[in-house]
């Protein structure tokens, strides 16, 4: 795969990832175990996995076993509501795992694959997160939409969360 176009955002860098993909890197001052469950227990998600200013996460499922649902909710203080559903394909705890999700975005949205890959590194983890979505337009789309501003917005709040545990 080819990696180019690298962006810098806050603490993350995004790479475009091939034709229809893209891999955000970050490393936290946290042990790969504390990430993964930063990523992976609903009452952490909710802290952290917000976007931008504004939002709140009222609902927030996780069947964390290969073939469980995944179920975000999202609503915004001026009553805009954003909902995710996905399937874990495969988890590897503390290493990783990856997911097919959609975005409910008043419409269902096409399907990407999210794959978190985790490597310890001393008492910090790198994070890379691989997202491939299912043309180059949709990619495209999501990046120019400020996507990766939302994440890098979400991942500030996630080091917060492991400096508090």
């Amino acid at each position: 795969m080819t990696i180019t176009k690298a962006i810098t955002k806050g603490k993350s860098t995004v790479d475009v990832l091939g034709e229809t993909g893209i891999v955000v890197t970050r490393t936290f001052a946290a042990s790969r175990a504390m990430v993964f469950d930063t990523l992976t227990k609903p009452e952490l998600l909710q802290r952290w996995l917000l976007g931008p200013e504004g939002w709140t996460m009222p609902a927030c499922e996780v069947d964390l076993r290969v073939g469980g649902r995944i179920r975000f909710y999202w609503k915004s203080s001026d009553g805009k509501e954003l909902q995710l559903s996905g399937v874990f394909m495969a988890i590897d705890a503390p290493k990783g795992f990856s997911a097919n999700q959609r975005f409910d975005l008043g419409f269902i949205g096409p399907e990407e694959k999210l794959t978190y890959i985790l490597e310890a590194q001393g008492d910090e983890t790198l994070m890379r997160a691989e997202i491939v979505y299912p043309t180059r337009e949709i990619r495209d789309g999501s990046l120019q939409g400020g996507m990766t501003d939302g994440m890098e917005t979400s991942y500030a709040r996630m080091d917060e969360v492991l400096k508090s545990r």
